[in-house]
């Protein structure tokens, strides 16, 4: 059961740590340049509207999942969880927010991008002409 325990707290250190190191560089690749082209400027702009789609969304969903346990534990039942119970809620609730997550993503960000994707081919023919 230690085992268990060590690694959701290791995978939650390493969640931490990935997601402060990729998120405070999501968006360096697309600062304007002014070398930049119209081709090198779709391409950013393309960068920035998938960064939600590529985002690892099970880090996020592990460290959400470790702070609702928490919360649950200290404020609705009010007693200190035995090991057995910290693992079922982690998994469970990161389960579902996983899943809630990429349902949402999938839904919202896939239509946005096509629709950015086609507003960017128009830009592109107009351009051309």
């Amino acid at each position: 059961m230690i085992i268990l325990i060590l690694t959701i707290v290791f995978f939650s250190i390493f969640a931490i740590y990935f997601e402060k190191k990729q998120s405070c560089h999501s968006y360096d690749n697309a600062k304007i340049n002014k070398k930049d082209n119209i081709s090198r400027s779709f391409q950013k702009l393309r960068h920035c509207i998938t960064f939600e789609n590529r985002s690892i969304k099970w880090r996020r969903s592990l460290l959400t999942s470790c702070m609702i346990t928490l919360l649950l534990f200290i404020f609705c039942w009010e007693r200190r969880p035995t090991s057995s119970e910290i693992i079922i809620h982690i998994i469970l609730i990161t389960l579902v927010v996983t899943i809630n997550w990429n349902n949402f993503s999938l839904n919202s960000g896939e239509k946005s991008l096509h629709v950015c994707n086609d507003i960017i081919k128009h830009i592109k023919k107009l351009t051309k002409n």
